[in-house]
């Protein structure tokens, strides 16, 4: 074939050229990066855009959240980044953002679903620029799991009835330890719904982490004790059915003196009460002096330092109403240290007796010689 003339074949090559400027556009990314760009007209171009720093995780308190936080991407133009966080794989919180509606702040807090066994986590930020995207290396949380405490609502109670482990019986499903309060020995004055609670302490404090429950318990007043129907006796507690019609009231007196000199761990006090209506008196502990008092038949052991309140109530009979509950507060003192003494040496010097003589003055004698006058002799 004849070769065009030499005009034609450089109109050729010119027509080439402005294709080839059209048509590319070279653009360089790095590895994990990503970016946007808007352009007309022909050339070439190139950037490179800053890669998503790996998130740095923190669980406060363990089991119940996540704290998150990650460094921000800087683009290479125009509007700051947005940011949504993944949690297995699928969206976390609301606060931590999702696809359709990323955040802009650089830290979230996420809530975690409880569990009774230890579960990992894979949590991972996704950086948004425009339509491009880049995710962080995932980052794995381990979140102890969270014992499940298994606890019987106890039978009730009478009053003076100390508590123990019929009452304090909880059960945890993993090895661990178990803290009452009020604990075991207490007391209780009589009433209905009082809360028993328990903290439980895992033995794996690595996989596991403290629990806490509660029941409810009721104190019912003395054995025997029985009132007028509907009728309510001290802290709440109801009497059983009895005759109706109209009952006398009554009141309660201490008749015993509060000591003094209590002293923890020092005599024990009698408590004695009469009621106007002659039926027998009942004692309790205030619930509010756990801590410092105790009793046991009647008598008030002294445990701890503070103030002791005994409360002292009867709940009536077919002829009495329930009487008001009476108080009797005292201070309980600490006890006093024992101070030792040294003995002391006393060291008694005797002197020899001292011997004193004692001259007389002397004693002066005056004789007087009267002379005698004799006849001559013839």
């Amino acid at each position: 074939m004849p070769r065009p003339p030499k005009t034609e074949r450089y109109w050729t090559w010119r027509k080439a050229l402005v294709a080839v400027g059209v048509v590319v556009v070279c653009v360089g990314v790095t590895t994990a990066a990503w970016g946007y760009f808007s352009s007309t007209g022909t050339g070439t171009g190139s950037a490179s855009v800053a890669t998503l720093s790996a998130s740095v995780l923190t669980a406060d308190p363990p089991g119940t959240t996540v704290s998150l936080a990650w460094t921000p991407v800087t683009p290479p133009s125009g509007p700051a980044p947005g940011y949504y966080v993944l949690r297995n794989g699928a969206a976390a919180a609301s606060a931590c953002g999702d696809s359709a509606a990323p955040i802009t702040a650089t830290s979230c807090t996420d809530t975690v679903p409880t569990s009774p066994t230890p579960t990992t986590y894979s949590y991972s930020v996704v950086a948004v620029w425009h339509s491009w995207t880049s995710t962080s290396i995932p980052v794995q949380v381990l979140m102890p799991g969270l014992p499940t405490i298994t606890w019987a609502t106890p039978s009730a109670i009478t009053a003076g009835t100390a508590l123990s482990a019929a009452q304090l019986d909880a059960t945890a499903s993993v090895p661990g330890s178990f803290a009452y309060s009020p604990p075991s020995g207490t007391v209780l004055a009589v009433g209905s719904g009082q809360t028993l609670a328990v903290t439980f302490t895992p033995t794996d404090t690595t996989d596991y982490t403290t629990a806490t429950g509660s029941v409810l318990i009721t104190v019912t007043g003395p054995s025997g004790a029985t009132g007028p129907s509907g009728t309510t006796g001290p802290s709440g507690t109801t009497g059983p059915s009895g005759p109706t019609g109209n009952l006398d009231d009554q009141s309660i007196s201490f008749t015993s003196t509060a000591p003094t000199d209590a002293t923890v761990g020092g005599a024990t006090y009698p408590l004695t009460a009469t009621a106007t209506s002659g039926l027998p008196v009942s004692f309790a502990i205030d619930p509010s002096s756990s801590a410092v008092c105790s009793l046991s038949s009647n008598f008030v052991s002294f445990v701890g330092a503070g103030t002791c309140t005994v409360d002292a109530f009867q709940l009536g009979d077919g002829s009495w109403n329930a009487a008001a509950e009476a108080k009797q507060s005292f201070t309980v003192n600490p006890d006093a240290p024992t101070i030792t003494q040294s003995p002391t040496t006393t060291t008694t010097t005797t002197r020899p007796p001292t011997t004193t003589t004692t001259t007389p003055p002397p004693t002066t004698t005056t004789t007087t010689t009267t002379p005698t006058t004799q006849p001559p002799t013839t």
